[in-house]
């Protein structure tokens, strides 16, 4: 089977099973054996469960960890640690977002800023009482850029 080199795989061949053959070998699915086992279309990711019970259908976990408890798998989930319902934003600090201990593309919801100005999106600086953030002064306001003025509008306590 042809299987060249690539250079969205480092330079290497596609090698799915990860087994350092290539997908070139006798069962580019299952590593390291000649004895191929077809893929099954009620467990997607091949984890033992099926996909109607599966709480990542599409990411391989066998113990279906859960530590959030939001029904959605450690192993698919862009914060395992709080919960999230139906992939919905997860809860961050703006310290967190700057300091990137948020994974970069994952949507955050943060409470608590206060919106310092306006304009083609807006800044929101940590309110000098939250004793909730602890970082360098560096890392307490962001800008959110959303190419127009958006709607701000004062919280009411």
């Amino acid at each position: 089977m042809f299987n060249p080199i690539r250079p969205v795989d480092n330079m290497t061949q596609a090698d799915f099973d990860s087994d350092g053959v290539g997908d070139g070998d006798p069962c580019p699915l299952n590593a390291s054996t000649t004895m191929c086992t077809a893929p099954d279309p009620n467990d997607r990711d091949g984890d033992g469960t099926p996909n109607e019970r599966d709480n990542c259908p599409d990411v391989s976990n066998p113990m279906q960890q859960d530590a959030d408890m939001d029904g959605r798998g450690d192993a698919c989930d862009a914060c395992p640690m709080a919960a999230n319902p139906a992939g919905a934003a997860c809860p961050a600090t703006v310290y967190q977002v700057k300091s990137a201990m948020v994974a970069m593309g994952v949507a955050v919801t943060v409470t608590g800023p206060v919106v310092t100005g306006v304009a083609s999106g807006f800044y929101a600086q940590v309110a000098p009482d939250d004793m909730a953030y602890a970082g360098p002064p560096n890392n307490s306001g962001v800008y959110v850029y959303t190419g127009t003025a958006p709607m701000v509008t004062r919280a009411t306590a």
